[in-house]
């Protein structure tokens, strides 16, 4: 029970992970960021608030579906299944309306690339490894768009 007299749905998950930092807060961080970064670097302000956020992006999904979510369904099953079942999940964590194929197409892309940071990480039982794979990732991507 909460202070409140009602149950809390979070009572599973440890109190840290029950905290949230309200989104104006947010905003209003990341907007006093990028003025920095303006100030202090230029023009490359923004481009550094962009890796910087890919690569803050990339860790909280590796902590959330590698040291979390498949960390802990390979206590129970084996672990190639926790791989799939977290790779399916980021998968739909992922996914954007739009048109059908469009949508079947990046969860499927999406799940194909979470599978491999799922490999690495059953492999190196490190999230740092799979961070990095997928921050590599991310950014050879976005290179390769920027070429296009």
């Amino acid at each position: 029970m909460t202070s409140h007299g009602s149950r809390s749905p979070c009572r599973a998950v440890p109190h840290s992970f029950r905290q949230q930092i309200p989104p104006t807060i947010l905003v209003r961080a990341t907007y006093g960021r990028l003025a920095y970064l303006m100030d202090h670097f230029g023009q490359a302000g923004p481009t550094l608030a962009f890796l910087v956020l890919i690569a803050l992006a990339t860790l909280l999904e590796e902590l959330t579906f590698r040291g979390l979510i498949q960390e802990r369904l390979s206590w129970f099953t084996h672990q190639r299944i926790a791989v799939v079942v977290s790779s399916l999940l980021m998968g739909l964590a992922h996914m954007t309306l739009g048109e059908p194929v469009a949508m079947a197409g990046d969860y499927v892309q999406v799940s194909v690339d979470s599978t491999l940071y799922g490999l690495i990480y059953a492999k190196s039982h490190s999230v740092m490894v799979a961070w990095i794979a997928h921050m590599a990732a991310d950014y050879v991507s976005i290179a390769l768009l920027l070429l296009l």
